[in-house]
């Protein structure tokens, strides 16, 4: 059963968004799929055994999106499609895989779970009363390696610009695939790792994420099947 906490938050959501949107993402309801691969650079496999890697190459799902749980917001409002969010889902096997999830902020809006119901809550008493992503036809995936005394249990902790950077690898972007056909309208991105070779590191806003895109999965899915 979902925690009153998880509940609280998706409740926000609905109240930010002027009701529940049945069958759609209570936050980043309106995206962009495609396919594509990854290729891992030279010093991947010095970061991890997981399986992505150490091959030459691994198929993926991308995901673009603006912040807003409305799908018919606007791509060009300054406060319903920023944050933009991007989503990555490493097929590893049938039935096996591991996502990235990322927004273009340098930070989260709080370090716990009981935090952001407060802020989303400041949010709704504070408030007044589509185009294609950027046409941008490969990324660089980095990850910054932390240094003593680097909090990495903490999500609104930015770490100084000097910390070192290693390329784990190439995300290419083919071509557009259709978000609403009934298999990829399931997908539930997971903030946690779960691949062999990557852990997580313990923060925990980064599980009850996890736990509310479980529960408002179920909820789209079973939308969906109505």
């Amino acid at each position: 059963m979902a925690s009153i906490l998880v509940t609280g938050i998706l409740d926000a959501f609905a109240t930010l968004d002027g009701g529940i949107h049945p069958g759609f993402r209570p936050v980043h309801a309106k995206g962009f799929m495609y396919s594509g691969t990854f290729t891992p650079s030279q010093g991947a496999k010095k970061l991890t055994r997981a399986p992505h890697a150490n091959r030459p190459s691994t198929p993926v799902t991308v995901r673009f999106s603006g912040t807003t749980g409305v799908p018919t917001g606007s791509d060009t409002d300054p406060m319903g499609a920023s944050p933009q969010g991007i989503a990555i889902r490493f097929h590893l096997a049938d039935h096996v895989h591991t996502d990235i999830i990322g927004h273009s902020i340098n930070a989260f809006p709080a370090r716990t779970g009981e935090e952001f119901l407060e802020f989303l809550r400041a949010v709704i008493a504070s408030g007044p009363g589509s185009a294609a992503p950027p046409p941008i036809v490969a990324f660089r995936v980095l990850v910054q390696l932390a240094e003593p005394g680097d909090d990495v249990t903490d999500s609104t902790s930015i770490w100084p610009e000097t910390r070192t950077e290693v390329v784990f690898g190439i995300l290419t972007i083919k071509e557009p695939v259709d978000e609403l056909a009934p298999e990829r309208r399931k997908t539930i991105f997971d903030p946690l790792p779960r691949v062999d070779g990557i852990d997580s590191a313990g923060d925990p806003i980064t599980a009850l994420r996890s736990d509310i895109y479980l529960v408002s999965g179920r909820r789209r899915r079973a939308a969906a099947a109505q």
